[in-house]
């Protein structure tokens, strides 16, 4: 594989390193870690939360936030049972070139990566050992933030390479308004856009992480970023792309797929999901239905559950206050415990792990 002879990378779980070493020829080659964290609890896991806070950015809305966020992680069976294994989570940033910077983005894209060197279900996995990828794209904050790392974490416990997209190219999180849409407009005005760092970021998985296995993949968006993956599915550019699921994500039908280029056996390779709030403030009626006749004509293989009197952010246990409430938001536990349940069966299936 295009991987460097050695790595070394300040990861958010402290000094993550791995070696490439020659190994006789009866066994494979294989990654050592240089150092291992001393601890593997949760807290030691969020360390890369207080790097970021000490250089002034958040990584939640605020400290309440972050709390409940944390709680979450900390309560997750799967997370649970790779520690109760004494399992090792790996987290390595990766970065990458964005291919069209946009006012605000930098030339660089920053992405990582997490995996598990044990699964909940106790499989063990060596340090070299391939395994399915599920992509994961962030929410209109950028990837930075504790809710995408309590959902790389559990997709980790899973077995898979959790790899988080930077569809921004900023290295840290985005709260302000005006910094948000700086950042979205670009996308939604040219979605080629889209296309183009979502393909980037799977081409940086598959030379830059060693055990992932970018022909066994799937990929997962929340909101901005369900828009995003519905957009690779649409494509039908990615021939190892399983599955695509979107949870409460931006449901339109995008003149780019009017007149696709691939034909319709390439996009119904990829089994898509969609988990939405039919209360939903940010998807009105005549869009869902554009949506829909949109999949439909494109004959993709897709299926869609809708949550009745359910808004956006239902997966979100932090979105719980009342200015959450009025704008539009609404944490649901029914709602994310089903899609999340749900989710993971699919891939078990479609992913052969």
């Amino acid at each position: 594989r295009a991987a460097a002879a050695s790595l070394v990378t300040l990861g958010a779980a402290g000094l993550v390193g791995y070696q490439r070493q020659q190994s006789p020829a009866s066994s494979p080659t294989r990654c050592s870690p240089l150092r291992r964290p001393r601890h593997r609890s949760l807290r030691r896991l969020l360390a890369g939360r207080a790097a970021l806070a000490a250089e002034g950015y958040r990584t939640a809305a605020n400290e309440e936030c972050a709390r409940i966020i944390k709680q979450a992680m900390e309560a997750d069976p799967d997370i649970q049972a790779v520690a109760e294994m004494n399992g090792e989570f790996r987290e390595v940033p990766v970065t990458y070139p964005n291919p069209e910077p946009t006012p605000g983005s930098a030339p660089t894209l920053y992405g990582r990566a997490v995996w598990s060197d044990v699964a909940a279900d106790g499989r063990l996995f060596t340090p070299m050992e391939r395994r399915p990828v599920v992509i994961l794209v962030h929410a209109a904050v950028g990837q930075q933030e504790d809710f995408v790392t309590w959902r790389l974490r559990s997709l980790a416990a899973n077995g898979y390479v959790a790899f988080a997209v930077d569809m921004f190219g900023t290295d840290h999180a985005v709260w302000e308004r005006e910094e948000i849409g700086k950042m979205l407009s670009p996308m939604k005005e040219d979605r080629t856009r889209v296309l183009s760092r979502f393909k980037a970021a799977v081409k940086a998985c598959e030379t830059l992480v060693p055990c992932a296995n970018t022909d066994r993949m799937a990929a997962i968006g929340f909101c901005f970023g369900g828009m995003v993956v519905l957009d690779a599915a649409r494509s039908g550019e990615f021939g190892g792309l399983r599955s695509c699921v979107s949870f409460h994500g931006v449901l339109d039908a995008p003149e780019l797929f009017e007149k696709p280029v691939k034909s319709a056996p390439e996009r119904k390779r990829t089994k898509v999901l969609v988990w939405h709030g039919d209360s939903d403030p940010y998807v009105p009626p005549e869009k869902l239905a554009s949506f829909t006749k949109q999949m439909d004509d494109l004959e993709m293989d897709w299926e869609i559950e809708r949550f009745p009197g359910i808004g956006h952010a239902f997966t979100r246990p932090e979105k719980i206050f009342e200015s959450d409430l009025s704008s539009g938001f609404g944490y649901d536990e029914h709602a994310a415990s089903k899609s999340w349940e749900e989710t993971k069966r699919c891939f078990r299936k479609l992913l052969n792990l």
